[in-house]
């Protein structure tokens, strides 16, 4: 394997995300020793980036971007030939676009993947005959309408929780008693419930798939499909992308 093609991730948007997403890169290379495993850069640095959501809600609070460019160029300096972010509030325009846009505009070679983008491609592929996907995710991310458009666009019908829904995600998530970033291992049992009550409510809705549309929540709901519900993991999906740019000869199939 080429020892420059170097997979980054930058993590702690949480810690347990980065985490997984290092886990489901693993999963999803086909391999029979360490060394068939295309090398990876993690780099968690969650005390130094300020909160992604309080930034975009007022943008005059403490802004993530200079320090998560920061530990991009840490990854492309260690030889990273495309990176990732695994926190999908982070790809607000206003922080990922940013970032993509610079490393553009000053000619770096490192390659910033999408997790929006990577999660529509693998619906299109893996569900090819699906119409209606549901959404769960946080607040943030539903407001800015990230996975909405990205369906729309794709020519897919989007189904959003309704407000109380969203208010038991977002307290999944964020919770300091129960949420998924307080306790991840194993995820507490009112975390769980709370989103297994959104994929029914979506299912009701019309959903024939559910986007687990932040990257703690894949943690709790790690089944592709519950109750009858499909579900996308978009921590997958990139996981996926990650090893396909630099070793695909060794991209499990789709099962």
């Amino acid at each position: 394997m080429n020892e420059h093609k170097i997979i980054g991730i930058l993590g702690g948007l949480g810690p347990a995300a980065g985490a997984d997403l290092f886990n489901k890169i693993i999963e999803e290379t086909v391999a029979t020793c360490d060394q068939d495993h295309p090398s990876v850069a993690l780099l968690s640095y969650s005390d130094q980036i300020p909160d992604r959501a309080t930034y975009i809600r007022d943008q005059t609070m403490p802004n993530p971007v200079q320090p998560m460019w920061d530990v991009l160029m840490h990854l492309q300096a260690v030889g990273a030939s495309v990176a990732a972010i695994p926190c999908i509030t982070a790809h607000v325009p206003v922080i990922f676009g940013v970032l993509r846009n610079r490393l553009s505009e000053e000619g770096h070679s490192m390659h910033l993947l999408s997790i929006i983008e990577e999660t529509i491609r693998f619906i299109q592929v893996q569900f090819p005959n699906i119409q209606y996907v549901g959404a769960i995710s946080t607040w943030t991310t539903k407001r800015n309408k990230l996975f909405e458009q990205a369906l729309t666009a794709a020519g897919l019908t989007f189904i959003p929780p309704d407000d109380f829904i969203q208010d038991g995600v977002e307290a999944a998530i964020y919770d300091p008693q129960f949420g998924i970033k307080a306790v991840s291992n194993p995820v507490h049992p009112q975390a769980r419930e709370n989103l297994v009550v959104s994929l029914r409510h979506l299912q009701q809705k019309g959903a024939e798939a559910v986007i687990l549309g932040c990257t703690e929540l894949p943690i709790g709901i790690p089944e592709a499909e519950l109750e009858g519900v499909k579900t996308i993991d978009p921590t997958r999906a990139l996981g996926r992308a990650l090893v396909a740019a630099v070793a695909p000869d060794k991209l499990r199939p789709l099962s």
